[in-house]
C-alpha cells in the first residue's frame, strides 16, 4: 500500500503550501502592478515595516484559500 504524505495531498488538491502562497502573493505585489510596485520597493527600503506588513497579509490571506 501506498503511503500518502502531506505533499501528496498538495498535488491531489492543486493547491498550494501556505508559504509558497506567501512568496508568490509577496512577489506579485513587489513585481505586477508597474509604478506602485517601484514605489512599494522604495518604501520597503526606507520603512521596513512595510515589507513586513505585506508579508504578514499574504500570510493572512493564504489562511483563507
Amino acid at each position: 500500500m501506498k503511503e500518502l504524505s502531506f505533499e501528496n495531498m498538495e498535488g491531489i488538491v492543486g493547491g498550494l503550501s501556505a508559504a509558497d502562497y506567501t512568496i508568490a502573493c509577496t512577489k506579485s505585489y513587489y513585481a505586477d502592478y508597474g509604478w506602485w510596485s517601484v514605489s512599494l520597493a522604495i518604501a520597503s527600503f526606507v520603512d521596513p515595516g512595510i515589507g513586513i506588513t505585506v508579508i504578514a497579509a499574504c500570510a493572512l490571506s493564504s489562511l483563507a484559500q
